[in-house]
């Protein structure tokens, strides 16, 4: 992704840090992880192109701009305090994440169940992140002629390490068997399960 700021000084290189804390309590170092630079122009403004660590969870995370050693008198160590360059800076956020260890994990086995007069397949997930993340289920519903009928969904927020049960819906669907495949994947549309298939009869 692309990062852009305002208000640089002209020709001053910045290290991007992301991931910044204060990590000691009389606040004059930091922490973070240097994931590119970005170099003030005559007006001000810069640009930098920079790739967020893949082992990255999902969560919040604070993008400082910082000096080099030494670019002024109160910026005495690459992890001082004092080469802060952004008051107040900005938050990023990660969404869902990759298929794997730190996705979405069918528990047991899909139902299909009636609430009311409606039929549903119930689909429940355990979430490997340690953090919330919220996920969108998927189905494809085919007929016996593999034709695709109909597709519904249900958002499921499984909290870090929690499990959470998507219903989806098979309202309007006429006398019959069909399979149901389904999936879960971020708001921002990454995968976050394999897809699985399950038989529903209506």
């Amino acid at each position: 992704m692309t990062l852009t700021a305002s208000g640089l000084a002209n020709g001053q290189l910045y290290n991007i840090v992301f991931n910044y804390a204060v990590i000691n309590a009389n606040g004059v170092t930091f922490t973070g992880a240097i994931i590119g630079g970005i170099v003030g122009t005559s007006d001000g403004s810069g640009s930098a192109s920079i790739t967020i660590p893949s082992a990255t969870q999902a969560g919040t995370y604070v993008i400082q701009l910082t000096l080099p050693a030494g670019a002024d008198a109160n910026c005495v160590s690459s992890n001082s305090i004092g080469c802060v360059a952004l008051v107040n800076p900005p938050t990023f956020t990660v969404g869902g994440v990759s298929t794997g260890s730190k996705g979405f994990t069918i528990t047991g086995t899909a139902s299909q169940l009636t609430l009311g007069t409606t039929p549903f397949l119930s689909v429940s997930y355990s979430n490997g992140n340690t953090v919330s993340v919220t996920g969108i289920v998927t189905a494809s519903i085919a007929n016996s002629l593999g034709q695709t009928v109909d597709i519904t969904t249900a958002t499921i927020t499984p909290a870090g390490s929690g499990t959470a049960t998507a219903y989806l819906d098979l309202a309007g669907l006429a006398s019959g068997t069909y399979t149901v495949t389904f999936f879960a994947i971020s708001v921002g549309g990454g995968s976050l399960s394999a897809p699985s298939t399950a038989s529903v009869t209506v």
